[in-house]
């Protein structure tokens, strides 16, 4: 099993309450190149003809960031998009969930 970095999830006011900034911002560090890595691996392995990703996306990512740290981000990310109405019923469950 692989070792991934740290994932704070507590804001940044429980870390400060808890004088755990460094650790939060440690984390928080690894969660922003973990979105651009989810970015990349998107435009790398977007089949634009069918609206799909193709087989494989994920996989270099997890096997860099880790299951937790990706879904947190990901999550993250759907949580804060503007644009609801393209977002599925599942999708947007399982964001209300993580």
């Amino acid at each position: 099993m692989t070792d991934f970095p740290y994932l704070y999830t507590d804001s940044y006011a429980g870390a400060l309450q808890r004088r755990e900034t460094r650790q939060y911002d440690a984390s928080f560090q690894q969660n922003i190149v973990c979105a651009r890595a989810v970015e990349q691996a998107i435009q790398e392995h977007a089949d634009k003809v069918r609206r799909e990703l193709t087989e494989g996306c994920a996989q270099s990512v997890l096997a860099r960031y880790g299951f937790k740290r990706v879904n947190y981000v990901l999550s993250n990310s759907v949580n804060v998009a503007d644009c609801r109405d393209l977002i599925s019923k599942d999708a947007q469950d399982w964001v209300r969930n993580t």
